[in-house]
């Protein structure tokens, strides 16, 4: 099987969480609702940092523009979307037709679901050619942009779900809170992919220098790791 083509699998993530951004942030014109704003703000930042993963593998620098890059965007959006959350009470619009929130999640919704698949088919791809079962363990030292993609396609499922659930207690029996919840339960969830991104910057800086079995002694990684074992070994002589 064929390596996979990570670039096209960035964009396409970054096209499909784009339109899903606007889409969202329609509905929020619209009905002035909370959750749907947090989660369109993922979207946004998810469109960004994929976007830049696709730039960074036609320049060659693909782990800087997927994981340090994707790492910074993550950890501000989860910033941002904490601050809608704080005191919701005072900023948010009383309940009104929500079907353009609803439409905009379930699209968002589906959207996540094909790049979660898509960025399966990779994953199969990346073991079946280096044909090595551990292959996808070391996705973001491989392909950082599949590893991105799957990170934001995992985060994204998990905040419409979040999203879907406080917007029904929220329209079901009114607590103003059971928005602001949901807001803050989204931005920890961006917060975590920017922590799953920095453990894999710390892997690849070599900071975390673990070997597993089937890794090579001079397997190049981002540039740093196969040149420091060099120069270990000149000084060893």
């Amino acid at each position: 099987m064929p390596e996979p083509d990570a670039q096209s699998l960035a964009i396409v993530s970054a096209t499909l969480n784009g339109a899903a951004a606007v889409a969202g942030l329609a509905a929020v014109a619209t009905t002035g609702d909370l959750v749907c704003l947090a989660v369109s703000m993922q979207h946004v930042v998810v469109a960004a940092a994929l976007g830049l993963a696709g730039f960074g593998a036609v320049r060659g620098d693909r782990h800087f523009w997927s994981l340090v890059v994707g790492l910074l965007l993550f950890s501000l959006g989860s910033g941002v979307v904490m601050t809608i959350g704080l005191d919701p009470a005072e900023t948010a619009k009383p309940a009104t037709d929500l079907w353009p929130v609803f439409v905009a999640l379930a699209g968002a919704g589906g959207a996540h679901v094909v790049l979660l698949s898509m960025a399966r088919t990779a994953i199969a791809q990346v073991a079946s050619a280096v044909d090595a079962p551990n292959a996808t363990l070391r996705l973001a030292r491989r392909h950082p942009e599949i590893y991105v993609a799957t990170l934001a396609a995992f985060g994204g499922l998990a905040t419409v779900a979040i999203a879907f659930g406080a917007l029904a207690v929220s329209h079901g029996s009114g607590p103003i809170a059971a928005k602001g919840t949901g807001v803050l339960l989204i931005a920890s969830v961006i917060g975590t992919m920017a922590a799953l991104a920095a453990v894999e910057v710390k892997a690849v800086l070599g900071l975390a220098n673990v070997k597993t079995p089937g890794d090579d002694e001079d397997e190049p990684v981002a540039g740093g790791i196969s040149e420091a074992r060099a120069a270990k070994r000149r000084t060893n002589r």
